[in-house]
């Protein structure tokens, strides 16, 4: 077996034990994680419909239709029906999914402040160069 390191394993699961922690913090909220992904989309976007979520999360529309079913029976989305076409609706956060989305801006901020505490002012502008290279190439489309 190679010993040596695997730097996109590593970043991974780095990735997801940091995306983990995010979510523990919100616990009790009654949301799944992939809800709350949904949420901080919903509330990137402003207002979305359900086929735009689809595309965004590279995700089905009979997924996310259930996932919203259920968020807006529990009071974190609301649904309103477009005028120029009647079978699609506006997704948009309540006051209670803004509630989450803003612990989660929350919780991240004080996370990356640990993060950055490890780093001088180089490094941290290195690293925010390199992430912004890797978020705008040409394996995220």
């Amino acid at each position: 077996m190679d010993s040596e390191v695997d730097p996109i394993s590593v970043i991974e699961d780095y990735l997801f034990k940091s995306s983990s922690r995010v979510a523990n913090g919100l616990k009790g909220k009654g949301l799944t994680y992939l809800q709350l992904s949904y949420l901080r989309t919903i509330d990137n976007k402003g207002q979305t419909t359900v086929s735009e979520l689809a595309k965004t999360l590279n995700l089905t529309k009979a997924t996310i239709s259930s996932q919203i079913k259920r968020m807006e029976d529990s009071g974190f989305v609301s649904r309103r029906k477009l005028e120029r076409d009647k079978r699609s609706a506006r997704i948009a956060l309540t006051e209670k999914g803004k509630e989450i989305c803003t612990s989660w801006r929350d919780i991240q901020a004080s996370y990356l402040k640990r993060i950055r505490s490890h780093l001088d002012a180089k490094e941290e502008e290195s690293l925010q160069k390199l992430l912004m290279k890797i978020v705008n190439g040409p394996l995220v489309a």
